[in-house]
């Protein structure tokens, strides 16, 4: 599944501005840097705190047991 993801996004990736993976496996982390560095695009990774692969902690991310405090207005 996640190499297909992957394939997915290559394919598309002129079509595309972002991207958001809801997965926190550090097996993404590649992909990231395809698009970032050699596209220029974003990624968001989406998990919960403690399944956010170390990796991933230092890219762009949101954690679910707290996107709550980040779409609610105040």
């Amino acid at each position: 599944m996640d190499v297909e993801i992957v394939l997915d996004v290559v394919r598309k990736i002129d079509e595309l501005d972002a991207v958001i993976i809801v997965s926190g496996d550090s097996d993404f982390l590649e992909l990231k840097n395809y698009m970032v560095f050699e596209n220029k695009k974003n990624i968001l990774f989406v998990s919960y705190e403690e399944n956010m692969a170390w990796e991933l902690r230092r890219c762009w991310h949101i954690y679910l047991n707290r996107i709550k405090d980040v779409i609610i207005l105040k």
